[in-house]
């Protein structure tokens, strides 16, 4: 018994010595963050990281999305993140033209332990050919300020490496020999547990990118709980804006409540104090999101713009926040949603078939901006509750026919005939063509 425990005391040895060994030995293959004469790299100095392009600092200031190019650079930022690389070359061109760098994304599959694409060879191969090719047709164009290799990767904790770390370590070396002149990041959700896998693991990556909303108020202190290794790496804000849907509360069968928009204003103009904190940090910059329209909880959560490219209130209130403009973004504020004279939203039941009244107030800041001023589009549609928190999403087709009067600020509509869960929508436009949105989620039951 006695031999049999020393056995398993050395054996416990000599791995942990071989952990140690590895981790010192990847922490020798980290970035030298030194000075160089590449076109966009990133120094430190006096234990402060600092974005370089053109021999210039560069700080990050920009936006996460795919339309309105332009206007980033108009109301004062220099940056957009592109997710797809659909168009690209097309999209690239554009941000050169309107003096926009472009942080570009390089999609990779998810990984979990039941996804075993990483562990085939010839999915290895040609996704590494992929990259490369993509690599290699964009690497020279002047827009271009760094790869973003996957976002929001699950990097899992392995020692010796799996069949996707292995790949993704290969895939950053690539990328590296390709084009030595931009750095690589990729974006995480702030995690612990990514963070030093990421570290240790990956150590070639030369930035990360944090994708966090409400929650940018705890990173300071996952910072704090890095021990060793806070402030060793440099990072940007990678999409940062109002609370996401997992951030707030829900109703009683299980969808989230969204923020009036003027709530969101609120919320940005709040997260962006946090925002301008870390950029006296390691971190180098940030990106608002989402630049454009996009379905995710709902087609209304984090989109700046509508589907015909009409602006939010919120990007008044970044406009203001970029030092841009001095003007009052909040033309007018939204009070609240009733239905039935109800806006408890967690418990809103309405029979099917059944007619029902639903308003939205208003306060109005100054004698400029009256009622008649203002346009009201109503919509309902079915929840869209089946994806999962990953998943890409698809806006659910709207209900026609139900509005039985409209009144502008209120309507008059018939509920819908099958049971299950709905949302109203009202969008409010301004004359300048701005606007604001809100809606009430509720649930359809058949009568008692």
């Amino acid at each position: 018994m006695k031999l049999f425990v020393k056995v398993i005391v050395s054996i416990l040895f000599i791995c942990l010595v071989g952990f140690f060994a590895l981790i010192s030995y990847n922490y020798t293959q980290r970035p030298d963050y030194k000075s160089s004469e590449k076109t966009v790299h990133i120094v430190k100095y006096n234990n402060k990281f600092t974005l370089i392009r053109n021999g210039q600092p560069f700080e990050i200031k920009g936006a996460a999305g795919d339309s309105n190019i332009k206007m980033i650079s108009e109301i004062g930022g220099n940056t957009l993140r592109v997710y797809d690389t659909v168009n690209i070359k097309n999209i690239l061109n554009e941000a050169h033209d309107s003096n926009l760098a472009v942080i570009l994304d390089i999609p990779l599959p998810r990984y979990d332990k039941d996804y075993f694409n990483y562990e085939d060879e010839n999915y290895q191969k040609n996704l590494k050919k992929s990259i490369q090719d993509l690599v290699n047709r964009h690497k020279n164009h002047p827009a271009l300020l760094m790869w973003n290799l996957g976002n929001e990767v699950d990097f899992p904790f392995s020692i010796l490496g799996n069949g996707f770390t292995n790949t993704y370590n290969d895939l950053v070396n690539l990328i590296h020999e390709s084009d030595p002149n931009h750095p690589i990041s990729t974006t995480i959700t702030g995690r612990r547990s990514n963070i030093f896998s990421l570290f240790f693991f990956s150590p070639k990556l030369d930035i990360y990118g944090f994708n966090t909303f409400g929650a940018l108020y705890e990173l300071d202190d996952r910072f704090s709980t890095l021990g060793p290794i806070n402030g060793k790496f440099p990072f940007y804000l990678s999409e940062w804006g109002s609370n996401g849907p997992w951030e707030n509360g829900t109703t009683s069968w299980g969808v989230p409540i969204e923020p009036f928009s003027s709530e969101k204003a609120k919320q940005i103009e709040q997260n962006y104090k946090l925002v301008e904190g870390y950029n006296k940090t390691n971190c180098v910059g940030s990106l608002i999101f989402y630049w454009g329209n996009k379905q995710e909880s709902t087609h209304t959560w984090f989109s700046l713009f509508d589907e015909n490219d009409l602006k939010s209130h919120q990007i008044e209130t970044l406009l203001n926040l970029w030092n841009v403009s001095t003007t009052n973004p909040k033309r007018f504020h939204i009070n609240h949603i009733k239905i039935n004279n109800q806006a408890i939203v967690d418990s809103l039941i309405l029979n099917r078939g059944d007619t029902a009244k639903a308003q939205i107030n208003l306060s109005y800041h100054g004698d400029s901006l009256k009622r008649h001023d203002l346009t009201y589009k109503w919509e309902l549609y079915p929840e869209a509750w089946q994806y999962q928190f990953s998943d890409n999403q698809v806006k659910p087709k709207k209900v026609a026919g139900y509005i039985v009067e409209d009144l502008k600020d209120q309507i008059i509509f018939k509920t819908p005939k099958k049971e299950g869960p709905y949302r109203l929508f009202v969008t409010i436009y301004d004359t300048d063509n701005y606007f604001a949105t809100a809606n009430l989620p509720f649930y359809i039951l058949e009568k008692l």
